[in-house]
């Protein structure tokens, strides 16, 4: 390859390397860089007087030579310290010498050590070099610069790369006096400053040795501004190298992409922007709906459906302005799904009616100290905006009606979706997506119907002097017992199947891993085999966290639900509950405690929000089924891409966003190569998101908590939760945070969990009693439980790290205390 000598502004193509492209965008972004020229190719004696010459065209100066090479300062790879750099160069000899090292270093051992360990890359990764196929390319360059007689020297980070869970939200700046290479070796100490990232001031949050300050706020908004500014460049967080000379000029020495495990990946690439400062957000019940972290194709779809869902409510009901029309409702952050409350607490000043204190125990569960300050219409205006609304709720018999003709309509969609190609499976489903969008708004008007008497019903013990926790004890027995709650049903045909399992173990040899197989093989004529088959073909599209189109549905993992069923069959001693009065006892003797309550308005609110409940869970089941028949469709598509070589796995279908797909059906190979890292550094950083825990109510841009494992126990040994369902039981704890937990629990455990839904339905009947992280009176999982009489303590945001399994409690889910008998 013969030499090619440019200058830095020039330095465009890729096959000069990392270091000197990004001082050319830099540069030709008009940020200041040092000038100077780049080499590349076999460079030999003969061509050093070129490089002589372009070196004196600048004037002659003192010069830094460093390596460009194509794996330095990559996404991938920042090579940090493998390849030689010399400073102060001063002479022709001196220049020709720092060159040849330069591009000496690229074959020694260190470095040849450095790059066994990058990412595969193909002659045709690289425009401009020599190789064929698909054989490992790598190209070296060297950069000679103008040197800067630094005074003040530093680095840049726009997120921090030492905090994988707020890092984000964060920008680094450490300083050094006299020269950067100081600063890289760690030869002297920095003078560090980290800074909020959220606002438009840049306040600082942390500061090493903050007495003497090297750099002014002048200076560190600058660095900040230009610095994000590089990002938006290089669509990625930087790490940036900067100077500052003897007279105070600044300058860029270096740009580069921040590495790390997680690749492309960003931990907020999916988050929605503030419209202003102090915007409130919270996790409850739409992390009910959807708890811990959704991928990207589920935010797309799900979350969209969900947000078109709240503006359908909010809209039809005068509650949203026109100003806030393309405002959202639902916001991912960190690829958590929270609701937009200050978009929900519209509803307050614009709705004759509604209140607070109603809105937030309906949405919520509790009452909150402070409120935001809302614009409140003219009384005529609320007035009308509640005969909307009234109007929306109470034609929820239709929105379920409407539900029911198009489920029949669209009961084949699977079929459907089942084309010939990718794009017309592709193009099916995005025709597909505004029905979904309409199931999740019918689906949202019944909740809202629920929501309403149950909001109706507190507000009524509420002005008749109820303390809350005596509030939720009563709410809790007189919204249990309701039959035909489709959530509940699911437990009882469960443990009938399990009946039936423990009769047919007496007379035919099975155990857990044979049971499986005898099911499906007798499925036309054992009559156990035949419920179990009914049971797939009714439930089959229900799973743990059902609105996540990456879960797995129970059809699609048989054998995890036979496991359950053995266990439950395998059970002697079924545990027995106490039994609770019906709602018609619990109201005679809510109506003699406190006998100044309305008789007829508590028992018709009642009465309908125990037939609204219901309804919400038979609407429930029809989304999730919708959910079904997406989820189904994509992991067609999945397949479809694999088998065409498009996809590297089927399962990163989940991690690509509508776009993505559209990208990689129709992309040329470079698309297709870059998408595919990017979903797999997606599914790498989930992980991690999965595990954040959010606070329930946030101010500004949530920020994950930082979880000290046992620091909320009092020292009483009790803690405070939210009681959603009543009952007393001792027990173990059997922390739950996988699969493969749930596995493990013996009859009579307490199930602590990061929250419950239909899902975890097989295990509810071997529980003792359940403790979750996330919930409130009208998740679904509550109802489960209060359908089957188990006890549930909600809203511990730390449960799971608070207990450990085997620690021995005391659960009352009547006044919503655990307390620690004996630690494990």
């Amino acid at each position: 390859m013969s030499v090619k000598i440019v200058r830095i502004k020039d330095a465009t193509d890729r096959s000069l390397g990392g270091k000197a492209t990004g001082l050319a965008k830099l540069m030709n972004s008009g940020l200041r860089v040092p000038d100077g020229f780049v080499i590349s190719g076999d460079f030999t004696d003969e061509d050093s007087g070129e490089v002589i010459d372009l070196w004196k065209e600048l004037g002659s100066p003192k010069v830094a030579v460093r390596s460009s090479a194509s794996f330095e300062d990559s996404i991938d790879s920042s090579a940090a310290g493998q390849l030689d750099s010399f400073l102060d160069v001063e002479t022709e000899d001196e220049l020709i010498s720092a060159v040849k090292k330069c591009f000496a270093s690229f074959d020694s051992e260190r470095a040849k050590t450095y790059r066994k360990h990058l990412p595969h890359v193909s002659s045709e990764d690289i425009s401009d070099t020599q190789g064929a196929g698909d054989e490992p390319v790598n190209v070296m360059s060297v950069v000679v610069q103008n040197m800067v007689e630094s005074d003040i020297s530093g680095v840049v980070f726009t997120v921090d790369p030492t905090d994988p869970v707020n890092g984000h939200n964060k920008t680094v700046i450490e300083a050094c006096e006299g020269k950067g290479e100081n600063l890289v070796s760690g030869h002297v100490q920095a003078k560090r400053y980290v800074l909020s990232s959220l606002g438009i001031k840049n306040d600082i949050l942390d500061a090493l040795d903050m007495d003497v300050s090297l750099i002014d706020d002048a200076q560190i908004n600058q660095i900040v501004k230009e610095a994000k500014f590089a990002g938006n460049l290089l669509e990625s967080p930087v790490d940036m190298e900067w100077s500052i000379d003897k007279e105070g000029n600044f300058y860029w020495l270096q740009m580069r992409p921040v590495t790390s495990v997680h690749g492309t990946a960003l931990i907020n690439e999916f988050d929605y922007q503030l419209s202003f400062k102090d915007q409130l957000f919270t996790r409850a019940n739409v992390g009910e709906m959807l708890p811990g972290a959704a991928t990207p194709l589920t935010i797309n779809v799900f979350g969209e459906a969900l947000n078109y869902a709240l503006h359908d409510l909010y809209g039809k009901s005068g509650a949203v302005s026109k100003d806030k029309k393309n405002e959202r409702f639902v916001c991912p952050f960190s690829s958590h799904l929270f609701m937009n409350l200050s978009m929900v607490y519209e509803i307050v000043g614009r709705v004759s009616g509604t209140s607070f204190e109603a809105l937030e125990v309906s949405l919520l569960g509790q009452k909150l100290a402070k409120h935001p300050d809302v614009e409140f219409l003219n009384p005529v205006n609320r007035f009308v905006n509640f005969l909307k609304y009234a109007g929306y709720v109470l034609t929820h018999k239709q929105a379920i009606k409407k539900m029911d003709k198009l489920l029949d309509k669209f009961k084949d969609i699977p079929v459907a979706i089942n084309s010939s190609t990718v794009i017309e499976n592709y193009e099916s489903i995005l025709a597909f997506l505004p029905v979904y969008n309409l199931i999740t708004a019918l689906h949202m008007q019944v909740s809202a119907w629920s929501g309403a008497l149950h909001g109706a019903i507190r507000a009524m013990l509420d002005k008749a002097g109820l303390p809350d926790g005596l509030q939720m004890d009563y709410m809790g027995r007189l919204l249990s017992h309701i039959d035909g709650i489709e959530s509940a049903e699911i437990i009882k045909d469960l443990e009938e199947i399990a009946v039936e399992i423990s009769k047919v173990s007496k007379d035919v040899s099975l155990d857990s891993d044979t049971l499986l197989d005898w099911l499906l093989k007798n499925r036309d004529s054992e009559k156990t085999a035949i419920l179990f088959k009914e049971f797939i073909d009714k439930n089959g599209h229900r799973c743990v966290r059902e609105a996540e189109l990456g879960e797995t549905q129970w059809k699609d993992d048989l054998p995890e639900l036979a496991f359950s069923l053995w266990n439950m069959a395998s059970f002697e001693n079924r545990i027995v509950r106490e039994e609770q009065k019906s709602y018609t006892d619990t109201l005679e003797e809510l109506f003699k405690e406190f006998p100044k309550l309305s008789r007829g308005g508590v028992k018709y609110f009642v009465k309908n929000a125990r037939s609204a409940i219901k309804k919400r869970e038979y609407t429930k089941s029809i989304l999730i089924k919708f959910t079904s028949f997406l989820r189904d469709g994509f992991k067609l598509i999945a397949a479809q891409l694999e088998n065409d070589g498009l996809l590297k796995s089927r399962e990163l279908i989940f991690f690509l966003t509508l776009e993505d797909i559209k990208n990689i059906i129709n992309g040329d190979k470079e698309v297709i190569d870059k998408l595919n890292k990017k979903a797999a550094s997606r599914s790498e950083l989930y992980k991690i998101q999965m595990d954040l825990r959010f606070p329930d109510f946030c101010k500004g841009v949530p920020m994950a908590i930082d979880i000290k494992e046992g620091t909320r126990i009092a020292q009483d040994g009790e803690i405070m939760g939210l009681a959603v369902s009543p009952g007393i039981v001792k027990g173990n704890i059997r922390v739950v945070t996988t699969k493969d937990d749930a596995k493990k629990i013996l009859p009579g455990e307490i199930i602590c969990a990061r929250f419950t839904d239909v899902g975890w339905t097989p295990y509810y009947g071997i529980a003792g009693g359940l403790i979750t992280e996330i919930g409130s009176s009208l998740s679904h999982g509550a109802v489960v439980a209060r359908e089957y009489r188990l006890p549930l303590v909600s809203s511990i945001t730390d449960a799971t790290t608070i207990f450990k399994t085997g620690d021995h409690v005391e659960l009352n889910g009547t006044t919503g205390t655990i307390k620690l008998l004996k630690s494990a």
